[in-house]
């Protein structure tokens, strides 16, 4: 089932992971046994060869500069940050990836998007350390600080956001066709057990749960899905054709929707400001630390 949940410089460390792989082979061999063409033949097309220093070229053309600057920015960023002997905090780190694992329906769907994009719990723990001392240092080296005013102030203006929103304990079952869609229901509604069921049929990961997706909040799943599901009284099945297959959905229970209590959302809220002051002291954090830095560019045509 979707929930809902690259940058230049994500596409620019990809092309210097690139270039480094296509250098690999010849690095690789250095030194011992038979000797590799300086500049070999990556691959052939009708008999026409195009080499490494092609591809070489073109990545450094379309991404070289840009992946220079964001690994010079890296280099100050971390050298300022060893000044202070700045730290990520372990228990922080653990927060901020729990945080985000609440955007998905469970862990598998999680670790399912990790694997998707090629990274790891490990590979986001390490990202989310480093993201943790470079809001810690903009913090300290700009003096930023947020007053309880202004945390009353956003949590006034921000009442309805901050609000839990209503959610909905659901079974689930995927089918491919319309017509197992309603086997699949009449055979609920003459008392087939929900689990089972969705053991043996559910082309979704949740059967290894029976089919139990737990609560899920409003605002996570298609519209027309979550249209359907909100409209069931606890006990109802019904099913509903759209992107992804035949989906059979049971409300187990529901729990109302919470006004924002002050208290318990405070350290939210203040956390939310900072977030935000930091992010826009950012670029002229980083630009002064470029101004007082001695930058030497050491090849022939590095802008």
């Amino acid at each position: 089932m979707s929930i809902r949940h690259e940058s230049s410089a994500g596409l620019a460390a990809r092309a210097a992971a690139l270039s480094l792989a296509l250098l690999a082979p010849a690095a690789a061999q250095e030194g011992r046994g038979p000797s590799v063409p300086e500049d070999p033949v990556v691959v052939t097309v009708n008999g026409s060869a195009i080499r490494q220093s092609e591809v070489v070229a073109r990545l450094w053309k379309l991404h070289g500069p840009a992946t220079v600057q964001d690994l010079v920015d890296e280099q100050l960023l971390g050298q300022a940050a060893s000044e202070l002997k700045l730290k990520a905090d372990a228990k922080e780190i653990d927060r901020r990836l729990q945080a985000l694992k609440r955007e998905f329906r469970d862990e598998e769907a999680f670790l399912a998007r990790l694997k998707r994009v090629g990274s790891s719990p490990e590979e986001v723990k390490r990202q989310l350390g480093e993201q943790i001392v470079r809001e810690d240092l903009v913090l300290r080296r700009k003096g930023i600080t947020v007053g309880e005013a202004e945390i009353k102030g956003y949590f006034d203006k921000n009442k309805a956001s901050l609000a839990t929103p209503e959610q909905a304990r659901l079974r689930y079952i995927l089918l491919r066709t319309e017509q197992e869609a309603r086997d699949a229901l009449t055979a609920l509604r003459a008392g087939a057990d929900f689990a089972k069921l969705a053991a043996a049929k559910s082309l979704d990961p949740s059967k290894d749960k029976g089919g139990d997706l737990g609560f899920i909040s409003r605002g996570k799943l298609q519209p027309e899905i979550e249209n359907l599901a909100f409209s069931l009284k606890p006990g109802e099945a019904d099913l509903l054709g759209a992107s992804g297959g035949w989906h059979l959905l049971q409300m187990v229970e529901t729990k109302a929707s919470l006004a924002a209590d002050f208290k318990k959302v405070k350290d939210e809220v203040r956390q939310t400001l900072l977030s935000t002051k930091i992010a826009e002291a950012f670029p002229s954090f980083l630009q002064e630390l470029r101004e007082k830095a001695k930058i030497e560019p050491r090849m022939t045509g590095l802008r």
